[in-house]
């Protein structure tokens, strides 16, 4: 159930592309971000991601899921991920989703590092109303070794927390849930306290994030209120933006459990996935057949801490 497939990857533009690389002992596996599953596996961890991104302006691929991403206030969602999985390897120490640049250094001036600043201590307020500390570094000598520029926080930040002993098919939950977090118990989804919770390999975890501050096809911060919107280029060029899952052991060393990595590509770059790039015609067909099919948790109603309801599994 768990082995990885490589997906054709999607045309966004006529001249760019949005790629969505996922590193695996047997390769990379592109995952489409336009809602369509994927299953991917190593040595730490083993499970699915689902990416549902809000198409690029101009293109014919219609919006998949819309009532994920339109019914969540204004200006809508632009995109929602959900990763489920369970880990193979007991973690070292703390879990953390990381965000580093590999390719070169951050150069941005007095102006731009002020503006990443705001941006920034934006998002940090964001995480502190959820208890939660985010850290970053715009890169820097540390010990004669240079230290990628990066972004972690625990993945407690998401928006939704889901636990089972068992997978279950993404996406997960009603397109009108409310954030939380919750525990299946015989059949049932019960809403349980998030900071109760630990990791071990005997469960499954879903985290679903969505927001609507960060525009992948457009390669830009949007929505900051007072800013507006940013191009990523201004802080890092055109570099991939690396992202997974890594624990941190006693001694501070970082090890990935799960990597994956976002960048533009040009639309004449030679593929490196399995066949032609899909068309827009052909995206649109599957962003339709994924919208229409049916989760088995669509029509579930999840109740508050303490009750419960009966789950069509």
């Amino acid at each position: 159930m768990w082995s990885s497939r490589k997906a054709a990857e999607p045309t966004t533009c006529p001249d760019k592309r949005l790629r969505v690389q996922i590193q695996t002992p047997s390769g990379p596996v592109y995952a489409s971000p336009f809602g369509e599953p994927v299953s991917i596996c190593n040595e730490h961890f083993e499970g699915t991601i689902f990416f549902a991104h809000r198409p690029p302006k101009g293109s014919a691929t219609p919006l998949s899921h819309p009532r994920r991403l339109d019914g969540k206030g204004s200006p809508g969602l632009l995109w929602e991920v959900q990763l489920q999985g369970r880990l193979k390897t007991k973690p070292r120490g703390p879990l953390l989703l990381q965000a580093e640049l590999r390719d070169k250094p951050m150069k941005m001036g007095p102006i731009m590092r002020g503006v990443a600043n705001v941006v920034l201590r934006f998002l940090q307020y964001h995480a502190s109303l959820r208890n939660l500390t985010l850290n970053y570094s715009f890169g820097q000598q540390k010990d004669g070794i240079w230290e990628n520029p990066s972004l972690s926080i625990s993945p407690h930040i998401s928006d939704r927390l889901f636990v089972a002993d068992r997978p279950h098919a993404l996406p997960l939950g009603d397109d009108n849930l409310d954030n939380g977090t919750w525990k299946e118990v015989d059949g049932r989804w019960v809403a349980v306290d998030r900071s109760a919770l630990s990791l071990d390999s005997s469960c499954y975890m879903t985290w679903g994030f969505s927001t609507r501050y960060v525009d992948w096809f457009a390669w830009q911060i949007a929505n900051v209120p007072g800013v507006g919107s940013i191009d990523l280029k201004s802080f890092w060029g055109d570099q991939p933006c690396w992202m997974g899952l890594i624990d941190e052991g006693q001694q501070g060393e970082r090890r990935w459990l799960l990597e994956s990595c976002l960048k533009m590509v040009d639309s004449a770059e030679e593929d490196t996935a399995d066949g032609d790039a899909a068309s827009d015609q052909d995206l649109a067909a599957l962003s339709e057949i994924s919208s229409l099919s049916s989760s088995p948790f669509a029509a579930t109603q999840l109740t508050p801490k303490g009750k419960s309801c009966k789950v069509s599994l």
